[in-house]
């Protein structure tokens, strides 16, 4: 996810397109096909779910106690405490620990049993009640029964039980009688650790707490060095990765869930945050690539995996390279000057293949991203739409049935030249790849004839289109298959570069490709966190996308044994999700959605396509454009209703945080930064257009008054989403990483104050200043350093900012304010607000951020 990537959408007439445009490391820039025929829904997600006749009100019954009284096996016991401390409504307890319980309060004894009976994958639930206003028969206690044969199930069990406390007619007959099956035999989350928030062991412990509840089976810590390597002190530094005890306690806690915990890290390219240090000068093709080709790598990379591997239960190991741009294209390129080049093709083939040995050797079975063996199939290419536009794929058996290991007497180079060893060439001597159908069985030239030494991981979170996925899902059995087996395939839950997730793509993509999955026979699928750009994204956030995407990976069992009809949606009615999300994890389902409208104002899905698409990020440029120039203020449009959107779902989240409302829903206490966020984009939005009003118009009183107030609102309600963005940081991360957002704040806050300072300084120039407060000032610079330095316990109010700028203007008085002079532009032309931006592309006009 380190590619860059923005958003275009093209209007004809009534249609609007997503589509994208990937600037390159070499900055050439491509444009994907915008889909054709597709129309944007008139409604948005919301209105749509209430017109089927959604309740968003749903809440838990707080009159009902949930007590484990029974548990096959014994071994339950512990996980099941675990459970105890999470439960948002503090409901459930094990072998009838005391509650605090109010009068007339209903108690439902809960019983769990392993059952061989079960196929994998499904679970059962019995009760002997169907609602709250019926007693059982003969008075007896009401009883629930949860069959399973997974541990994992289990605790899905004890999820469906939570969920059905949701209620608000007392009709609990959701459980009466209930089985559903896994379509998939895995469902997984990756977790991004890499992005400079790395969780803390009591974090990723209450997510596989969560996962377990949901029927989630399997958590990747994605860690590109954030992790231990005994003596290579530089691997991580200063980066809060996980020690090797951590590691091994997460597998650990993780397992008494029956939940795997796989490895996954870097083994090719993503590796900048090492290859900056000269301790590693001699392993770097480019700044992000591994040099491929040499001995020291490969011994290098022997140490990383059995490090990244030994804390761990699993056989598997996730070892990552994927977006390997500029593969070859520096010190290697140099090294192998005078020898003939290897394509890049055959470069990335010689390294999947040792690094598949020193797997093999560790007694690990390797995954790996699938998108280099498209990309490089068909040209240099390495983009999304090499990756999705790919006809085939590189014929990775017979390749690695001849490739290269470095040499051992020189290093470096291999013993002879690396003309692409393949099992075919072409008239050029460029390698003859992904003919359909080759990798099965014996090629004619004595190739692999056991299919792929390793795993591929298909990854995608762009289509809405169900086709789409099972296109490519196809196109990687018939090249990349081990026999007819499907590969793994991950979606997203899109938290990359924006603040807070977005609920309603996510909800689209997820569904779409899950979809795909189960009508073509995958039986391995994950939801991937990314945080590119920071990891600004509150993590709380993915918390209704999760849910959405456990539901999706189950199905119920009818009377006759059968799960819901190939070619069906996998996606649960709104309903569903509201009373998983509010039963199991405590929010409500409406108010988590609403705080999506930071960057999607009416939520409206995009239009169900093939084409790769994009969830806008207006929220976070917005929040970042530069004060003084708003020079993506015209790309945003009409500033008027964004200030009253923005106004009103500050209302709204104000309202979803309050006392009243998180005693119902305990898990909207952290919609507090949306609403944070939400303020001070009402507050900020337009405001450098109506400072540039008063100026040119010379209504200065007017300018006076904004430059005393509005900024000083629009400070406050900054310095306020930092400090609730630092808190949630530091409760839930290691420090490391936080100094980027804190640096990010920090600008923004010194922005606005230099905004206040300069046009103090020119209504000093008009003569506006009160006797009172042109006293204030210092008149020469001697008494400016005076005042910058005469200490003082406590922080200058915003307000004062502007009151001492004639001051600080020292001997030149400011007579003009060409940064309000300065006219502005719509940027990317019909594009509107659908563009996807980071930060230092939001904060400044200046290229890279003025080093360029």
């Amino acid at each position: 996810m380190e590619t860059f990537e923005s958003p275009i959408s093209h209007v004809n007439q009534n249609e609007v397109f997503f589509s994208a445009l990937s600037i390159r490391t070499d900055n050439r820039i491509e444009m994907a096909s915008p889909p054709t025929g597709a129309e944007v829904p008139a409604q948005g997600l919301v209105e749509s779910w209430l017109a089927a006749g959604w309740n968003p009100d749903v809440s838990v019954d707080r009159s009902i106690a949930l007590v484990a009284a029974q548990y096959d096996p014994a071994t339950l016991a512990d996980p099941l405490a675990e459970i105890v401390g999470f439960a948002p409504y503090r409901n459930f307890s094990v072998d009838n620990a005391p509650f605090n319980r109010s009068t007339g309060q209903s108690t439902w004894f809960l019983s769990f049993q392993h059952s061989l009976d079960l196929a994998r994958g499904q679970l059962a639930i019995s009760t002997n009640f169907t609602s709250l206003s019926a007693p059982p028969p003969d008075g007896a206690a009401r009883q629930v029964i949860i069959f399973y044969r997974d541990l994992v199930d289990a605790f899905r069990g004890l999820g469906h039980v939570f969920a059905a406390t949701c209620t608000a007619t007392g009709d609990v007959s959701y459980l009466h009688e209930r089985r559903e099956a896994a379509h998939f035999e895995r469902r997984g989350l990756m977790l991004d650790c890499s992005r400079g928030a790395v969780p803390t062991l009591a974090t990723v412990k209450q997510f596989i707490a969560r996962l377990a509840l949901l029927g989630i089976n399997t958590l990747m810590l994605y860690t590109e060095d954030t992790y231990e390597v005994p003596e290579e002190p530089f691997f991580g530094y200063l980066r809060g990765g996980f020690s090797q005890s951590d590691l091994g306690q997460i597998d650990e806690f993780a397992a008494l869930f029956g939940i795997e915990v796989i490895p996954c890290i870097q083994t090719l390219g993503h590796l900048g945050q090492i290859l900056q240090w000269p301790a590693y000068s001699y392993l770097r093709d480019t700044s992000e690539v591994l040099l491929v080709h040499s001995n020291d790598t490969y011994e290098f990379l022997a140490r990383v995996l059995r490090a990244a591997t030994a804390p761990f239960l699993t056989t598997k190991v996730h070892i990552g390279m994927d977006e390997a741009m500029g593969l070859g294209d520096g010190r290697h390129r140099q090294l192998f000057e005078g020898i003939p080049a290897p394509s890049r093709a055959q470069i990335f083939v010689d390294h999947l293949s040792m690094v598949t040995r020193i797997c093999r050797d560790l007694g690990k079975e390797p995954l790996v991203w699938s998108d280099m063996m498209f990309c490089l199939a068909t040209s240099h290419d390495v983009s999304l739409q090499g990756y999705y536009s790919a006809s085939h794929a590189l014929n990775i058996p017979a390749a690695l049935a001849g490739a290269r290991s470095p040499s051992p007497t020189t290093g470096l180079a291999p013993q002879v030249p690396l003309t692409p060893p393949m099992s075919a060439t072409a008239n050029d001597g460029s390698p003859v790849v992904g003919a359909p159908g080759t990798t099965g069985g014996t090629d004619s030239n004595g190739g692999c004839d056991s299919g792929l030494p390793l795993t591929t991981v298909y990854w995608d979170y762009y289509g809405t289109s169900a086709a789409r996925y099972d296109d490519r899902i196809r196109a990687h059995v018939r090249d990349l298959g081990r026999g007819s087996v499907p590969p793994w395939v991950a979606t997203g839950i899109w938290t990359w570069n924006r603040h807070w997730a977005a609920l309603p793509f996510t909800l689209q993509t997820s569904r779409a490709c899950l979809r795909a999955a189960r009508d073509t026979g995958v039986q391995n699928v994950m939801t991937t966190v990314w945080g590119d750009d920071g990891n600004e994204c509150d993590l709380m956030s993915i918390i209704p996308a999760l849910v959405d995407f456990a539901l999706c990976s189950y199905s119920d069992v009818d009377a006759a044994g059968q799960t819901n009809a190939q070619g069906s949606s996998v996606a649960p009615s709104p309903q569903r999700l509201s009373q998983w999300f509010s039963g199991v994890m405590g929010g409500k389902l409406a108010d988590w959605v609403d705080a999506s409208r930071i960057d999607n104002l009416h939520l409206h899905p995009a239009p169900e396509s093939n084409a790769t698409q994009f969830a806008p990020n207006m929220g976070k440029w917005l929040l970042w454009d530069d004060p003084s120039y708003a020079h993506l203020g015209r790309q945003a449009g009409n500033s008027a209703e964004l200030v009253g959107h923005y106004s009103a779902l500050t209302d709204r989240l104000t309202s979803a945080t309050s006392r009243s409302v998180v005693d119902r829903y305990p898990l909207n206490v952290h919609l507090g930064i949306a609403r944070a966020h939400a303020r001070v984009l009402s507050l900020k939005v337009g405001l450098r257009e109506r400072l540039r009003s008063a100026y040119m118009n010379g209504t200065l009183g007017e300018l006076e008054r904004m430059t005393d107030e509005d900024l000083s609102q629009v400070l406050d309600a900054v310095v306020g989403m930092w400090k609730i963005h630092r808190a949630n940081w530091h409760s839930r991360f290691q420090p490391f990483g936080w100094e980027v957002i804190d640096l990010r704040y920090g600008g923004l806050r010194a922005r606005l104050e230099t905004l206040q300072f300069r046009i103090g300084a020119y209504l000093a120039a008009q003569g506006l200043m009160s006797q009172s407060q042109s006293g204030l000032y210092p008149q020469s610079m001697d008494m400016m350093m005076d005042a910058g330095g005469s200490g003082g316990s406590g922080e200058d109010s915003s307000a004062t900012v502007r009151n001492r700028a004639a001051g600080e203007a020292h001997a030149d008085k400011v007579y003009s304010l060409p940064e309000l002079e300065a006219e502005t532009h719509v940027i990317w032309e019909g594009a509107g607000r659908k563009v996807v931006l980071e930060y230092s592309r939001a904060c400044t006009p200046m290229r890279a951020m003025g080093t360029g």
